[in-house]
């Protein structure tokens, strides 16, 4: 059964050894431009795991041209913040300025407060001269170009480019991953280079399966792409790669493939290498991708937010309503259930993350009063936002749902009761696909 589907199995701990003791690791191109958005210490011990195993390293040309064509872009991004962040602690330095606005702490717990603040504006200020000068001089670029020196994928012809084009049409018809969930960077202009946009995954699975048959080696991918065309999930968790890709490795070339997260990678690879990872970092990693994945899916929750606003407000729909009316409020309806319950299990995360953070505040503060501390004050702060907007958002979904339940109630008065609720469901959603 395990031959038949083995994309459906976990890995046993042998399997999993022999994997990473044979294996080349090839790195997409998220991984590469997330060492820009690291801390320091995370970013140095990324790119000295990435050194350790430069001789097994490899990435496709695509990434190499995905990490050059958007490396200004993200330190642009980090720069931004950079400047946002030294905005917010000018201000709380300003309202710290004026003792009436806080009238209950004491002159020396504000000194000790101010004074830290000082030492953050400086830290942040040098941190982000170092971060602009890798405009001019980069040294992450360097290090990646050393590491992956004559370990880069041949740029595929045009002529191959266009066969994966066509190919990825009726992949991405029939939703065979990866790269499916790419469509959107689809546009009207007609040049190869704009064509092959919404197909550079679908690029990137093929250069990985062309290095297994000239190298006659198994792959593992290290990606922080958390899209369902490269993952399956169930119940919130991500438990592997999706089992269509093991079983598409696996028959083009009789070897392994294996997927991994960047810390999930970062902590096996320390263990493999005897090179001991930090708490610290495998947590950062973690948080950045949950961050980046709730900032994506905002674009998506605003498509259909102006359209039932009215809706959440008024908890009813129009009597006179077509049923194309009504199906089109549940096809949006629907949409923005599965994104509250999203933003949920985001916000869920992140709460316990804080948590966390403030549980361990303790045992770096040796028995001093951390309660006094700027750093124990944000995570209160943050703790308190994050608990306010989960009650938000369970508010909305309720009324979500129970503006659902009632659109199913004017659905089957005006079909007279002929055809029930999951028959309903089942055409709509036919007609949808």
């Amino acid at each position: 059964m395990k031959n038949l589907f083995p994309g459906h199995f976990a890995k046993e701990e042998k399997a999993q050894k022999e994997l990473w003791a044979k294996c080349v690791f090839v790195f997409d191109a998220n991984i590469l431009l997330n060492l820009y958005r690291y801390s320091d210490e995370t970013k140095t011990t990324f790119l000295q795991i990435l050194d350790l195993l430069k001789e097994r390293a490899w990435i496709p040309y695509q990434v190499a041209h995905e990490y050059i064509d958007n490396r200004l872009k993200v330190i642009d991004e980090q720069q931004e913040k950079y400047t946002t962040t030294l905005s917010e602690v000018a201000a709380l330095s300003a309202k710290l300025e004026h003792p009436r606005q806080h009238p209950f702490v004491s002159k020396s717990v504000m000194v000790r407060v101010e004074k830290s603040l000082q030492n953050l504006k400086s830290e942040l200020e040098t941190n982000k001269e170092a971060h602009i000068k890798r405009i001019h001089s980069d040294d992450i670029k360097d290090q990646l170009s050393n590491i992956f020196k004559d370990r880069v994928g041949n740029k595929l012809r045009n002529d191959q480019l266009e066969e994966i084009i066509k190919e990825g049409e009726k992949r991405y018809t029939e939703k065979i991953p990866p790269g499916y969930a790419d469509t959107k960077k689809a546009s009207a202009e007609t040049f190869l280079a704009a064509r092959c946009r919404p197909y550079g995954d679908l690029i990137v699975w093929k250069s990985l399966i062309e290095k297994c048959k000239t190298d006659n080696l198994p792959v593992i991918f290290v990606t922080d792409d958390g899209k369902e065309d490269w993952w399956l999930r169930f119940k919130g968790k991500t438990l592997g790669p999706r089992p269509e890709l093991v079983e598409e490795f696996t028959s083009e070339t009789g070897m392994d493939f294996h997927m991994y997260q960047p810390e999930r990678f970062l902590s096996l690879a320390g263990d493999f290498l005897k090179e001991k990872t930090s708490r610290e970092a495998l947590q950062e990693i973690r948080e950045l991708r949950e961050t980046k994945q709730l900032s994506e899916s905002a674009p998506t929750a605003l498509l259909a937010r102006d359209h039932f606003s009215s809706l959440l407000k008024s908890n009813k729909f129009e009597d006179r309503a077509s049923e194309d009316e009504l199906y089109q409020n549940y096809s949006m309806l629907s949409t923005e259930k599965e994104i509250l319950r999203q933003q949920l299990n985001d916000l869920t995360l992140r709460h316990q993350v804080a948590i966390r953070r403030g549980r361990n505040l303790p045992f770096e503060y040796d028995g001093t009063d951390i309660e006094e501390s700027l750093e124990y004050q944000s995570i209160k702060s943050e703790c308190m936002e994050l608990e306010s907007r989960l009650i938000e958002t369970h508010k909305k979904l309720a009324k979500t749902l129970k503006l659902i339940h009632e659109l199913e109630r004017q659905l089957l008065i005006k079909k007279n009761d002929n055809i029930n609720i999951k028959e309903w469901k089942h055409n709509y959603n036919r007609t949808e696909n």
